[in-house]
């Protein structure tokens, strides 16, 4: 049986289904718009990741470590479950999300269980 080269495919958040997308270069225009009040550094660096709440997406960049993928696809998870909960705005913002998705991640892969 050929095995699927990418780990993430589906996932629902809230009860909200959002499809798991890769992107090669720069994410599609279509599910990806930089927010204006996005922060400075996001503007100039390289996106790995985004999460489209209207379009109920969540991209990821082709081409990462297994490490880098699980990451972005966590960071972009807790975007996804702060807009389901609907916290107030600056628990949107980048400088919240990075080092909470961070620990999360850790948190996760030392849990001794079986979902």
């Amino acid at each position: 049986m050929k095995k699927d080269k990418y780990k993430y495919k589906q996932i629902s958040v809230g009860g909200i289904p959002y499809r798991i997308i890769y992107f090669t270069r720069t994410p599609p225009k279509r599910y990806y718009v930089l927010d204006e009040d996005d922060e400075e550094e996001d503007k100039d660096s390289d996106v790995t990741g985004f999460c489209s709440f209207d379009k109920r997406v969540i991209g990821l960049k082709r081409g990462m470590t297994s490490g880098e993928e699980d990451y972005t696809f966590f960071h972009e998870l807790l975007h996804a479950v702060l807009e389901a909960v609907a916290l107030e705005e600056r628990y949107h913002k980048e400088s919240f999300v990075r080092p909470f998705s961070k620990i999360l991640l850790e948190t996760l892969r030392s849990a001794k269980f079986k979902l």
